[in-house]
This record gives structure tokens, C-alpha cells and sequence, in this order.
């Protein structure tokens, strides 16, 4: 991480968050991996104590791992542009969280938008080619 305890790794074509992340544990406060491949984060994350600001926009994660909760002092978490099928309860132990909204608002638009797809579908089948 920089002297402010940011490290971004936005970018890169990752499927899978590098391990020595998690030997940062005691200097890193903003963690960018946006814009990767990634479709899952790893339960490993919860040892980033530290951690206030999470942005893993634009990945395919399909779950997040019930160890998030366990990042306390995170303020900031963006998970928009994935394949969330829900969000864990244990989110609520985030209590620093001022954007837990917006990650409510992100899946609630993402199903919604699915619904809607499939209600489209149902009334308007696509003919076998």
C-alpha cells in the first residue's frame, strides 16, 4: 500500500485475490480490485481488520463470504456490476458501513431487473430458430 494505506489492483484480469493481500493486514485502509475477473473473495478478507474501504465493482462475484462482518471498521464496500445472488446477514456486523445501502439498492436493481427480464420473456417468448 501507499503512506495512505491504499492499494489498487483495479485492472487486472484476476480470477482470484492474490494471498499476500492478507499480509497487509496492518497497513491497509483502501483496497481497489475493481475491474477484474474475480468470482468470489476470499474468506481471507475478514483478517483485513483494518480495512474501511472495499471496492470489488465490476467482477462476476457471485457470493459474498459471511467473513465480511468481520470487518468492522469498513465504511465503504461497492459491489455493484456483479452476479450477487444475495447478500449475508453477518454484513450487519459492518457497523461503520455508510454505504450499506447503496450495496442493498445495487441487488435489489439487479433482481428487480432480472424479474423483469424473465416477466418480458414469459410474454414474449423468443420463437425456436
Amino acid at each position: 500500500p501507499d503512506s495512505n494505506g491504499q492499494l489498487n489492483l483495479s485492472y487486472n484480469t484476476w480470477k482470484e485475490m492474490p494471498d499476500e493481500l492478507f499480509e497487509l493486514a496492518s497497513s491497509l485502509f483502501k483496497l481497489n480490485l475493481c475491474h477484474n475477473q474475480l468470482s468470489e473473495i476470499s474468506s481471507n478478507y475478514a483478517s483485513l481488520i483494518l480495512l474501511q474501504d472495499l471496492d470489488v465493482s465490476h467482477n462476476r462475484i457471485e457470493r459474498l463470504d459471511p467473513g465480511i462482518g468481520k470487518c468492522i471498521r469498513l465504511r465503504r464496500l461497492d459491489v455493484s456490476h456483479n452476479f450477487l445472488k444475495c447478500i449475508p446477514k453477518e454484513i450487519s456486523g459492518c457497523l461503520m458501513l455508510v454505504s450499506q445501502k447503496k450495496v442493498w439498492t445495487h441487488f435489489l436493481s439487479w433482481v428487480l431487473d432480472r424479474y423483469s427480464k424473465a416477466q418480458a420473456q414469459r410474454r414474449h417468448p423468443t420463437p425456436p430458430s
